[in-house]
């Protein structure tokens, strides 16, 4: 009778076992398709640029900054591999995923596609999936401008402008690897004012300028600081670009395609580059 008892009690443990093994996978899998459509079918995502700066010594600063803002997806340019392990490692529980190649990078909240498989010299292309559609995003550096000697404002307008004719080359280049069915995200530094031929060839394309889109009527807002720039290479021996006067410029944009909607833009006056962050939040849906 003993013996028949112990039998049955331990049927009945394995039976306990096997529902709460089944309730586990259940859950597992529960759980996995809900990040899965979640990825999927989200209808809104936060997006940044943020040029480093190679001379950027200060990675405490942008880890404080790029944890304040807490985008989905940070793209940065001139992103060495040491400032780019740093940033990596204290990040990592809050970014997942991590792509860097040549002065490009990325770190996103949610798994990217493509990345080696568009990186170019001016630019670096992935794909995501965003409200049950597959997007593109255009991480973008175009060529820098060459300051040298005492910088004056007139001066630096005058090497924008001379670079303006090759910054359309590089954006046509752009423009015909993206696909233009396809809804994208082209940001970064431009190196280029508003009013510039790179940045209407972009408009002329359907491209909507999400800080502006954003803040009708708000004056121009520069990302990017002479000054900042000079105290950079004092800190790293170069040889300084003139004394040190506040010039400030608009270099740095996010721009959304015709099938995305801009909701906010804002720059954020924060981290240790000479350029200041822009941050986005864009909808799936056509713009106003």
């Amino acid at each position: 009778m003993a013996k028949v008892s112990y039998l049955r009690g331990w049927g009945i443990l394995n039976s306990r076992r096997e529902l709460l093994k089944r309730i586990a996978i259940t859950l597992v899998c529960f759980m996995t398709l809900l990040a899965l459509h979640s990825e999927a079918f989200c209808q809104v995502i936060s997006i940044s640029t943020y040029n480093f700066n190679w001379e950027n010594a200060d990675v405490d600063s942008s880890i404080e900054m790029i944890r304040d803002v807490d985008c989905d997806i940070v793209c940065f340019q001139e992103l060495n591999p040491v400032p780019f392990k740093r940033l990596r490692d204290s990040l990592l529980a809050i970014y997942p995923y991590w792509y860097r190649a040549n002065q490009f990078a990325f770190c996103s909240k949610r798994r990217l596609d493509g990345f080696e498989a568009s990186i170019h010299v001016n630019y670096a292309i992935c794909r995501m999936q965003f409200g049950g559609r597959q997007i593109q995003i255009a991480n973008v550096h175009l060529s820098p401008i060459s300051l040298s000697g005492n910088v004056s404002l007139l001066s630096l307008l005058k090497e924008i402008g001379k670079q303006d004719s090759k910054h359309v080359d590089e954006v046509h280049g752009l423009l015909r690897e993206i696909d233009s069915e396809a809804p994208s995200i082209i940001l970064g530094d431009f190196n280029s004012v508003e009013g510039s031929k790179a940045l209407a060839l972009l408009l002329e394309n359907g491209y909507v300028d999400c800080f502006a889109s954003s803040n009708p009527g708000m004056p121009i807002a520069p990302t990017w600081q002479l000054n900042r720039m000079q105290a950079l290479e004092k800190r790293s021996g170069q040889e300084e670009t003139g004394p040190q006067i506040p010039i400030a410029l608009r270099l740095d944009y996010v721009l959304a395609s015709k099938e995305l909607r801009p909701t906010k833009c804002s720059i954020k006056r924060a981290g240790g580059s000479d350029h200041f962050p822009v941050v986005a939040t864009i909808e799936l849906g056509a713009a106003n």
